[in-house]
């Protein structure tokens, strides 16, 4: 929801000609950001099985970024959406630690159905990738007074 405002996506889902009560539930959870927890989720309908599917692999992503002792580091947004018909399970992106730039300096997830696609045989296979926006990465490093430092060991 940061890349684009209430307002504008409002008047999109005003052309898919939706109930008003139905724009007006829509409109108050997104702008009720407190409550975009996986626990909130977990108390909506229960006899939705893609809900109660995605709710148990979110489960599991927890417990691992725990393990990882990297879960204080992230952030579950909802409204995160890449190439839905090409990304199939968990989807992630990369924002520099301080904040100090907005847009992600990287992104990714799983699409198990590319390969397939491109290969033209319907097949799927296990697939997780990353890119990262060099030009991001570099202007936060200019900012950061990086440029024009010399490492310290000779670099091969």
């Amino acid at each position: 929801m940061e890349k684009v405002s209430v307002e504008a996506m409002m008047r999109e889902l005003v052309k898919l000609e939706l109930a008003e009560n139905c724009l007006l539930d829509i409109r108050s959870f997104i702008e009720s950001k407190s409550e975009w927890t996986i626990e909130y989720f977990k108390g909506l309908e229960q006899d939705n099985p893609d809900l109660q599917q995605g709710l148990v692999e979110l489960d599991e992503l927890s417990a691992y970024l725990v393990r990882l002792d990297i879960a204080d580091m992230c952030r579950f947004n909802p409204f995160l959406a890449r190439v839905l018909e090409v990304y199939t399970g968990t989807i992630y992106e990369i924002f520099l630690e301080d904040g100090t730039i907005r847009s992600s300096i990287g992104s990714g997830g799983r699409y198990d159905n590319a390969i397939g696609r491109l290969l033209k045989s319907g097949q799927t296979f296990s697939t997780v990738g990353i890119s990262f926006g060099l030009d991001v990465i570099l202007y936060a490093f200019e900012q950061s007074g990086g440029v024009g430092k010399r490492a310290s060991k000779r670099v091969l």
